[in-house]
């Protein structure tokens, strides 16, 4: 009775010790796992623009996808698994010593040839499994290139050719994992073979020393569950290392990668409120590059100043470096030379969170956020009620505000045609007031009659702005101050249109030809 009672106590602590031991590990992983995302998370969205131009989009996804997943899954799985069969297999070990104490004197041969048996496998499944990890990385590349693309390969009709290398990549990606399959069952077959060794001295022990029969078959049946034991212990302890390997790598990938709020400048500077009071901008001798080396100057010797109140546009074929000037003066592409100044304050010396919300844009791609109208409208929450319909009703898209002019309901863009996505973001500008106004390609991709009402807008509410117009279609550029014509990011012309037009400029055969193609 005693015994009984003694052992039902003994069966629930070891019960409640195990349990409580999942539920702690579990709860600990949980939030390991989500402080890891979250400083992967902050690291990649702090990186400088060249980052993402120097890093594969799959190497990134990887980390978080693979490495996380790792982490919230296999981690806390291998450490909890690897702890129970430990013991489960000291245990065996222990009760088939009990049995049979001849065989108790293999151990330490048992223990070497197991030693060097886990030395063999774990260096070759560890990388193994990190070639399967980093293998992943192109066809993630390729599967966001796909999306990114997917319209111009419908349109060319290259969806065989990139079915193709789809599944090219697949099974490169597919044969660290074959390799790891093949590399286990050869741990299994050499674990049965040293079972089946083990097996045979204790028979060969049994029937010398004539052992009696029950200890005997004890022994036999933990010998023929300790091979699987040790077979899991050596698999899990792989997929432990490779789980602590992620977050090594998440560490490392933090570590490593520069944040664009990180700055070298020991004298930073503060501004006024009013900041920029006139909207005067000059590039001194500015160079840029989207890589670390400074190689492939995307922006060379720039010496170009902006009046206050000045309209300026800036043209030039594909790739002569028009976005990139605009994205110098965002500071979401630094400069590798020369400087940049603003109101005659150099904005290498301020916070880029203050430049960058002293500057007035409209991108060429239209950007919503998933909440209501005045969230898209007014993302800072600072404008009344009345500016944000009034706004509305100058673009004409009053429409989408709901009769009762509530402007909390929940938006979708996807009704809105491009043309509305423009004047939705011009609406966004002018309830922002600046005395800089940057607009990248903002009409290339509208109709004429949607063109010609945001320029008229443009003129009516920004005319005492500052505006900086990088324009594809050079009619919308023709009736500026002037134009600034770039060429492999270079400033190779700068005057008014009028003068340009008038002598035999590259500015001129760019205009002459735009208008023969339309």
């Amino acid at each position: 009775m005693y015994l009984t009672v003694y052992s039902i106590f003994q069966l629930l602590g070891l019960l409640s010790i195990t349990l409580l031991a999942q539920h702690g590990l579990n709860r600990m992983a949980k939030k390991s796992g989500k402080n890891l995302h979250l400083r992967l998370l902050k690291t990649a969205m702090s990186a400088p623009l060249n980052f993402f131009h120097t890093t594969d989009s799959g190497s990134i996804t990887n980390r978080f996808s693979q490495d996380i997943l790792l982490i919230n899954t296999e981690l806390p799985n291998a450490l909890i698994n690897i702890a129970a069969l430990i013991f489960m297999m000291i245990g065996q070990a222990i009760i088939i010593a009990i049995a049979s104490p001849y065989l108790a004197i293999s151990y330490p041969f048992l223990i070497g040839i197991l030693y060097f048996i886990q030395k063999f496998y774990l260096r070759t499944s560890r990388q193994l499994r990190i070639l399967e990890l980093e293998a992943k990385s192109p066809l993630y590349t390729h599967f966001l290139e796909t999306l990114r693309g997917l319209r111009t390969m419908r349109a060319f009709n290259w969806t065989a050719t990139n079915q193709e290398l789809n599944s090219k990549l697949l099974d490169t990606s597919q044969r660290p994992i074959y390799l790891l399959f093949m590399v286990q069952q050869w741990l299994a077959v050499v674990l049965n073979l040293v079972t089946t060794d083990i097996v045979i001295i204790l028979v060969g022990v049994a029937t010398v020393t004539r052992s009696q029969h029950s200890y005997i078959g004890l022994a036999l049946v933990n010998l023929m569950s300790f091979n699987n034991i040790l077979k899991s212990i050596v698999i899990l302890w792989t997929t432990l290392e490779t789980s602590i390997g992620s977050v090594s790598r998440i560490k490392t990938f933090s570590e490593t990668t520069k944040s664009e709020t990180e700055t070298s400048s020991q004298d930073m500077i503060g501004s006024s409120e009013n900041w920029p009071q006139h909207g005067v901008v000059e590039f001194k001798d500015a160079w840029a590059t989207y890589n670390s080396e400074n190689r492939n100057p995307v922006l060379k010797h720039v010496d170009l100043l902006i009046k206050p109140g000045e309209k300026i546009g800036i043209c030039g074929k594909s790739g002569s470096g028009k976005s990139s000037l605009i994205l110098t003066l965002f500071r979401m592409l630094d400069l590798s030379q020369g400087s940049i100044f603003i109101d005659n304050t150099d904005i290498t010396r301020l916070p880029r969170e203050q430049t960058r919300s002293c500057l007035n844009a409209i991108p060429q791609e239209p950007f919503f956020l998933k909440g209501t109208l005045r969230d898209n409208l007014d993302p800072h929450g600072v404008s009344e009620d009345a500016s944000l319909i009034k706004a509305l009703e100058m673009v004409s898209l009053k429409s989408i505000i709901p009769s009762t002019n509530n402007l909390d309901c929940e938006m979708d863009a996807e009704v809105l045609s491009h043309g509305q996505k423009q004047l939705f973001c011009l609406a966004r500008a002018i309830v922002r007031p600046a005395k800089i106004l940057i607009m990248d390609e903002a009409t290339s991709n509208v109709d004429q009659e949607t063109d010609a009402l945001m320029q008229g807008i443009i003129r009516d509410v920004f005319g005492g702005c500052t505006i900086i117009a990088v324009a594809h279609r050079l009619n919308t550029i023709v009736d500026f101050d002037r134009i600034a014509l770039f060429d492999n990011g270079e400033l190779m012309e700068c005057d008014s249109p009028a003068n340009l037009l008038a002598r035999p400029s590259l500015f001129k055969k760019l205009y002459e030809d735009q208008q023969l193609n339309y």
